[in-house]
């Protein structure tokens, strides 16, 4: 498992709160301390520094509790090993453990957990619908808004609000890239024109890019036409990528 490239840091012995912190840094994925990163609005991926680990350690606080007594107390709750030797020790899995504590904690706060019903909505518009089963350009078979997976399967029929709740479960994965991504609180149109986004093209437009240094900033008419930027595919304008970053901005700025 690849973790963080380590640069110097200076942690005062007496303090326990940022060794720990150091301590869930260091052992982490790589992809996941890159997530932590994006969050933090840091750059170069993948190094930990001094800069990272002070306000990794700020934005623990009413988090997660790095004390000795909350780690031990964590440990203890998720049956994480927490006797001899181990007591108080911050290792790989209880690293992972803190650090999907932290999303959890971060997902629940600042911006709406759900793409609302216009977000929807426009996805619905730009997706297509189709309610029998068929194999796409690259013969993947897909069904209802773009749905693929094990599920489908030739012949497959669903209803149009069959289609709807596929559909909303498939976006979860891109409300919880918002949710990590974006740490500046934001509107229910802001948050599901981001889903929207998301949903189309990836996380990646929330990572390192000038929409999210304008989010980091909350600096929203900025963001809201970083939004158009995204309307390219193989180095060329797509018109149907225009049209729905245009819908996605439009929604954004409401």
């Amino acid at each position: 498992m690849a973790t963080a490239i380590i640069r110097t840091v200076n942690i005062d012995p007496a303090d326990i709160v940022k060794q720990n912190a150091f301590a869930i840094l260091s052992q982490i994925p790589v992809n996941d301390f890159n997530e932590i990163k994006a969050k933090l609005n840091l750059s170069i991926p993948g190094v930990l520094g001094q800069q990272t680990l002070d306000k990794f350690t700020e934005f623990c606080v009413g988090k997660l509790n790095l004390t000795e007594a909350g780690v031990n107390a964590f440990k203890d709750k998720h049956g994480l090993g927490n006797t001899g030797a181990l007591q108080g020790v911050i290792g790989p899995q209880t690293a992972e453990a803190f650090f999907q504590e932290l999303i959890k904690q971060a997902d629940q706060a600042g911006s709406p957990q759900h793409i609302n019903d216009a977000g929807v909505a426009l996805v619905k518009e730009f997706e297509g619908l189709a309610l029998t089963a068929y194999f796409d350009s690259v013969h993947v078979l897909t069904i209802g808004y773009g749905h693929t997976g094990s599920d489908v399967h030739v012949g497959m029929h669903i209803t149009a609000q069959e289609a709807e709740t596929l559909l909303r479960k498939d976006m979860q994965a891109s409300e919880s890239s918002v949710r990590r991504l974006v740490q500046t609180p934001l509107n229910s149109n802001q948050f599901s024109a981001l889903v929207s986004l998301v949903f189309n093209i990836g996380p990646g437009a929330l990572i390192k890019t000038h929409l999210a240094d304008d989010l980091a900033n909350a600096d929203f008419p900025a963001a809201a036409n970083d939004i158009l930027r995204f309307d390219h595919a193989g180095g060329h304008v797509l018109p149907g990528l225009t049209r729905r970053r245009i819908a996605e901005r439009k929604l954004f700025l409401l």
